[in-house]
């Protein structure tokens, strides 16, 4: 039998930029990965599971025989190369190892007896049959993995020499080097080695030529190396998942504010830390349930929000793959992990996506009611928001009349972003017409400018843009009110005098013309006043006044006066102007002002902690998230140091959540997820969390 050493293998498979990952539970496993490849082996030890593995990489005696000359001409290069150029970074493998590995391809046909010691061993016996060893035979160094690949002895060629098999005693077996715990880098929630890489993937990039210098020729190079996330047990990933969840859980509310894009950011940050995760804890299979779990509930709001295709919930998506759809502009081989922190980078420098944040002012009233009466709406038309619509209400979606209502909600719900009672439920009314844009053509170019996130409205605000602008209503019903209280021919010279001022504050929604023909009888009243007469009015006042005059004097004839709409006292949303964030900084004031409460964030923010205390009365202390620093607030919350614990998202890792939340569930103060640690995502879940309910939550 022919056989390869160990330590070739090793070296000859991370040259292809495979990586080795052992698992010893009493039992070895070593899984070789390199982009959707997978390749498991099994054995009593390390080098025995190796060569499983690598049986299952070459399964025919052919191939192994291939695999056996590439490597006994690759030694014969090494053999006259003038250095030797490592090809691994872990220090583990450098130095006399490294220069083994180089050695000349040992191959010999021993016979194996079961339950026998190695060939190697029977050959120093001398056994009857067997070929001399060659007289000086080189031993493999200290510590060198000795088993064997074997090559059936029948397809050996006549041009191959017998070497000298490994020879190891039991003092070197008990120093034998174990292969580095590598992370795998799988890529799917299920292996499946049969799905190619997605176009795209930089993993195949060869090395720089400074850095392959010395290779032996004609062989391919490593490619750049994966940074692979730490390895974790699966009880801590299982916990890191489980914080993941209650994170997604506490910020999907704000995140549905977000315009489509953004939000297929931020589900895709997920799904790659829980997939990081998965890699980290070696794919165990309770880890891997979990993140199914995960994805599954993710998936589920895709189908209820449409905020477009999110290709990492795909199952064979490769990190490349998001690298190249996101153009996040990574380079290498690359881990889940690092996908999550691109994302999360892009997202803490977006806003919320949409073009149209000045067109929301001023904000409608009476929100609850118009949001439910177009919920209710289309939950008819449509079916339940929580559920995809079905394409046989596209029947009920063609008829002229019904685009144009669609049109009309669809601009509603524009206007009412950030202020209706429920973000989720906002987000799902808006994927139910993002679904019949997609699915009725003829229908989409009613609902396009409402629904792109990147347009406004030309008519500068969404008021006036749906002929309902509250600032205008208001300036009505002040005229109602003046048109109502003229003063009859018996008013004394003081009632006119009040209503005069009243009727010229309201500039040029009531001439002096009209105020003339309003009060004929008064006019050597008004004639007679002086601006002191009127009070304590501005210099407006004061010169509309002598204007006034000036047109009784020139005997200009009134003008009839505005006519009085019948339903502008009625509510209808369109009263006074509504400011919902005041309204909500009123009631979160009352619940925490004096509070002590902890800010965690990755870097200080002076700016935002003002503005936090004066606005809300808190004293804050601000935490930057560094590990150590992280343990020591988690004992001062337990002490009962704080009343509040405010955690920004997306910089502190699932670590710091995990040790802070079981920290302030442990002293019973309320631990409060911020959406990238943002003024008014702060303000939501502060409301949220203290169950303060509120128009815009």
């Amino acid at each position: 039998m022919m056989t390869m050493k160990s330590s070739v293998l090793e070296r000859f498979l991370t040259q292809q930029g495979y990586t080795c990952s052992t698992r010893d539970d009493g039992f070895v496993t070593v899984l070789l990965a390199r982009d959707d490849e997978r390749w498991l082996g099994h054995g009593p030890d390390d080098a025995s599971a190796l060569h499983d593995a690598v049986h299952q990489m070459f399964p025919s005696a052919a191939a192994r025989l291939l695999l056996a000359r590439m490597l006994d001409a690759q030694a014969a290069s090494d053999e006259t190369a003038p250095a030797e150029v490592p090809t691994r970074v872990d220090d583990a493998w450098t130095g006399a190892d490294e220069q083994a590995a180089a050695s000349p391809l040992a191959a010999a046909e021993q016979p194996h007896e079961e339950g026998g010691e190695e060939g190697g061993e029977k050959g120093e016996e001398g056994q009857e049959g067997q070929a001399p060893e060659p007289p000086e035979a080189t031993p493999p160094p200290q510590g060198e993995l000795q088993r064997e690949l074997e090559v059936p002895a029948e397809v050996k060629p006549a041009e191959v020499k017998p070497a000298v098999a490994a020879v190891a005693d039991d003092s070197e077996q008990e120093h034998q080097l174990q292969p580095p715990r590598r992370v795998p880098d799988l890529l799917a929630l299920e292996a499946d080695a049969t799905t190619a890489p997605l176009e795209g993937d930089e993993g195949n990039m060869p090395l720089p030529a400074e850095e392959t210098e010395g290779l032996p020729p004609g062989l391919p190079h490593a490619p750049p190396r994966t940074r692979r996330p730490p390895p974790m047990r699966a009880e801590d990933a299982l916990d890191a998942i489980s914080s993941l969840n209650k994170e997604i859980a506490a910020l999907l509310p704000e995140v549905a504010w977000m315009a489509p894009p953004l939000v297929r950011l931020q589900l895709t940050a997920w799904l790659a830390s829980a997939r990081g995760l998965q890699e980290a804890a070696m794919h165990e299979r309770s880890v891997e349930e979990a993140v199914r779990q995960l994805a599954g509930r993710l998936g589920t709001v895709t189908k209820r929000w449409w905020p477009g295709n999110v290709s990492a919930l795909q199952l064979h998506t490769t990190p490349a793959g998001v690298n190249q759809n996101l153009a996040l502009g990574l380079a290498g081989r690359l881990a889940w992990d690092q996908v999550a922190e691109a994302i999360e980078v892009r997202l803490d420098g977006a806003d919320d996506g949409w073009a149209d944040d000045r067109a929301l002012e001023p904000r409608p009233n009476a929100v609850e009611q118009t949001f439910g009466r177009i919920v209710s709406n289309l939950v008819a038309l449509l079916g339940p928001l929580d559920v995809e619509p079905s394409r046989l209400s596209l029947g009920h979606v063609e008829d002229p009349a019904t685009r144009k209502m669609l049109q009309e909600w669809a601009r509603r719900l524009r206007w009412m972003r950030g202020v209706a009672p429920s973000g989720e439920q906002w987000a799902q009314a808006m994927g139910h017409l993002r679904w019949v844009a997609q699915q009725a053509p003829a229908t989409r170019r009613y609902l396009d400018a409402a629904l792109d996130p990147e347009k406004a409205p030309r008519e500068g605000t969404w008021a006036k843009a749906l002929g309902e602008d509250p600032e205008k209503r208001r300036r009505q019903r002040r005229v109602r009110s003046v048109l109502t209280a003229t003063p009859g021919p018996s008013a004394s010279a003081a009632a006119v005098a009040a209503w005069l001022t009243e009727a010229l504050a309201l500039g040029a929604d009531l001439t002096n013309r009209q105020v003339v023909g309003l009060v004929p009888e008064h006019r050597g009243v008004i004639a007679g006043l002086a601006p002191e007469d009127l009070g304590d009015v501005g210099r407006t006042v004061r010169s509309r006044l002598r204007k006034l005059q000036k047109v009784l004097q020139a005997g200009e004839s009134p003008v009839p006066a505005p006519a009085i709409d019948d339903d502008v006292d009625e509510d209808n949303g369109l009263g006074d102007i509504a400011d919902p964030v005041g309204d909500l900084v009123t009631a979160v004031r009352a619940r925490v002002d004096g509070k002590r409460a902890v800010f965690v964030s990755n870097r200080a923010d002076p700016a935002l902690k003002e503005k936090l205390e004066a606005k809300l009365g808190l004293v804050i202390e601000w935490c930057e998230g560094e590990p150590r620093r992280m343990q020591s607030m988690a004992k001062q919350v337990q002490a009962g140091s704080y009343d509040l614990v405010i955690l920004a998202t997306g910089f502190s890792g699932h670590t710091a959540d995990a040790v802070l939340g079981k920290a302030a569930a442990g002293a019973g103060v309320p631990f409060v997820r911020a959406y990238k640690g943002r003024p008014l995502a702060t303000l939501r879940a502060l409301a949220r969390d203290l169950g303060i309910r509120h128009e815009g939550e």
